[in-house]
């Protein structure tokens, strides 16, 4: 059986010891089986025409190019989006306020103001307060105030972490510079900052969600069809 795996790559021309070629005869089937499973089109051991293999790159291009918008859409539909904005407040100062649901769906209120010292709890209860689509409930302790519910438009989340994997409540979120973290003291106690940016999340501790502006879907267009020319 090795013997006549080494005879079948003497038009190799290549003077090697049996053992070598055989394990050069291995390498050529993964990489003949690597091009069978990836580019079929470009398989040479089919014998296309010249002109049938660009119909199918031009097909395989179109294909991949789909699938990348659909990859898009598909992303933005299971982490959704922000379906509405608000303005409340005024001031010379301003910070956004995101709103996460469980369900994807975000909100997004900017919030100004213009006194010394804002709390981000301050800051909740004057949105709370000024829009008649949202409601909130809370708990009041000694040491500070836990969100319990929202409520805006259609969406609302409700949960004290109490249910395994005790995900189940809002996690605050701070963005005062640079990146989001998940805040290790509660909403009364986070100072606003003039332009950062407060999030409640429900229901995971990942960070906010990021809206792929829509020159996401044509970069990754371009990008296909620089692979194709590269290749």
């Amino acid at each position: 059986m090795l013997w006549r795996n080494a005879v079948q790559i003497r038009n190799d021309r290549v003077t090697v010891s049996a053992p070598a070629k055989i394990f050069r005869w291995r390498v050529s089937r993964v990489d003949q089986l690597k091009r069978l499973c990836l580019f079929p089109s470009l398989d040479p051991a089919r014998n296309r025409s010249s002109a049938f293999e660009k119909v199918s790159m031009s097909i395989s291009f179109v294909t991949r190019g789909a699938a990348a918008i659909a990859s898009v859409v598909v992303c933005t539909s299971v982490h959704a989006a922000i379906v509405d904005t608000f303005t409340v407040g005024a001031g010379d100062k301003s910070a956004s306020i995101q709103i996460d649901f469980e369900n994807g769906n975000g909100y997004l209120i900017n919030y100004s103001w213009s006194a010394s010292a804002q709390s981000s709890w301050d800051a909740m209860l004057a949105v709370d307060t000024a829009l008649s689509n949202m409601s909130m409930l809370y708990d009041t302790y000694s040491f500070g105030v836990f969100l319990t519910g929202v409520t805006i438009d259609a969406d609302t989340n409700y949960g004290q972490g109490d249910i395994e994997p005790y995900e189940n409540y809002w996690h605050f979120w701070t963005k005062d510079s640079g990146q989001w973290e998940q805040a290790m003291f509660g909403a009364s106690d986070h100072s606003l900052v003039n332009g950062g940016s407060d999030a409640w999340v429900f229901g995971s501790s990942t960070a906010p969600q990021n809206i792929p502006t829509p020159g996401v879907a044509m970069l990754i267009m371009a990008s296909a069809f620089g692979a194709r020319r590269r290749r």
